[in-house]
């Protein structure tokens, strides 16, 4: 009787009841309780939350998706092809500037909450003027701006050829951190041998601007044979969070003015652009 209660009082518990009446009784109860545990499956580790895209274009086709608008467009400097949006310029501007050709506003707005948003970009650089922007922007006056600038070398100083900034602009009002994430060292390269060195050693650029509740973080990526000053492969690079009350703009924008007057042309195609949300 005494068994049967405590196999009542057992169950109802969801557990189970070993009786064990003597040593030997207890030795196989111990080994029952054993193939028991050894055949409940221990839970599986729980999946590793990471960022979910809720977004992506990686320019299949031979034109724009619906979900691009251009601004002053010029068809015979942009083409869809193999992949990439492959974009040429030959002007130096404002990315906001009207004579900038070849503006790609993506008309799908952002989501709410925190997200990233993050290009690949794959210049061939032949100006060392070259230009390359992601913009959060509302309209010229309004807009959050992550530019990579290729720099050439500049006389008594550093052979500086990447540098990043972010800026935002507030009705008109400037704010803009800068670094370079990128410095060959050494005065003297003649033009052709910087060419060269970028060429060698840089082959994709990723932009991305993050949006952490009023916060906004601008970052590159490097990728290629070039190393850091301190023989490093280069990582993410980012800037100080940029903090703007409101907005500061409605709608991604891809520009690639040239940074400063010259002769020549820049070529820079875009292998894919994406949204990210975190998880």
């Amino acid at each position: 009787e005494a068994d049967k209660q405590l196999a009542c009082i057992a169950g109802a518990g969801g557990g189970k009841y070993f009786p064990a009446n003597s040593i030997e009784g207890f030795k196989e109860a111990i080994a029952e309780v054993n193939k028991e545990v050894q055949a409940v499956k221990a839970p599986p580790d729980p999946k590793p939350t990471g960022p979910k895209e809720i977004f992506r274009d990686d320019f299949d086709g031979e034109e724009l998706a619906e979900h691009w608008e251009m601004l002053n467009p010029n068809p015979d400097t942009f083409i869809i092809e193999d992949g990439k949006l492959v974009v040429i310029s030959a002007v130096a501007a404002n990315i906001t500037d009207e004579k900038v050709e070849n503006t790609f506003r993506l008309t799908k707005g952002m989501p709410d909450g925190d997200w990233d948003a993050v290009v690949k970009l794959i210049p061939e650089i032949q100006t060392l003027q070259e230009r390359m922007s992601l913009s959060y922007m509302k309209d010229g006056k309004n807009r959050l701006t992550a530019t990579v600038d290729v720099m050439p070398h500049i006389r008594h100083s550093h052979n500086q050829y990447l540098n990043l900034s972010g800026e935002k602009f507030s009705r008109g009002n400037a704010t803009m951190f800068q670094i370079v994430p990128l410095r060959k060292q050494g005065a003297g390269l003649d033009v052709p041998g910087q060419l060269t060195w970028f060429k060698n050693n840089v082959r994709t650029i990723y932009l991305k601007i993050a949006k952490r509740g009023r916060s906004y973080v601008v970052s590159t990526k490097i990728e290629g044979d070039a190393t850091t000053k301190d023989g490093k492969k280069p990582e993410w690079v980012s800037l100080q969070k940029l903090t703007s009350l409101r907005p500061p703009g409605t709608n991604l924008v891809l520009s690639f003015p040239q940074r400063t007057k010259t002769n020549g042309e820049s070529i820079i195609a875009v292998d894919w652009i994406k949204i990210e949300v975190p998880e």
